[in-house]
């Protein structure tokens, strides 16, 4: 089997794989959460004193690190408590509470 066989194989079930985490790590639609192209935002419950947390992901993408095709896979995700009156203006969120 030649090289570039195998290097097809081989992105495919890498593909695959990626796919299959960001189906299993995906929140549920009832969580309060709104998607983006490259971002997902979901807002936790409001608390007694009016602050929430909003939490956001972004899947695992492929991109070609320019050494030879390698690939490199990365994805993240971060939660934050929002404050009453605090702005929301900020890296493309939805500035207003996401029921």
């Amino acid at each position: 089997m030649s090289a570039g066989v195998q290097m097809m194989r081989l992105l495919a079930v890498l593909v695959l794989a990626v796919a299959a985490v960001g189906v299993g790590t995906a929140a549920p639609a009832a969580a309060g959460c709104q998607v983006q192209p490259f971002v997902t935002w979901c807002d936790g419950p409001i608390q007694p004193d009016g602050s929430w947390q909003r939490c956001w992901q972004n899947p695992p993408s492929i991109v070609n690190n320019g050494a030879g095709g390698g690939i490199v896979i990365n994805g993240g995700q971060q939660c934050n408590t929002v404050l009453p009156g605090q702005p929301l203006d900020g890296w493309g969120q939805p500035p207003h509470y996401i029921p």
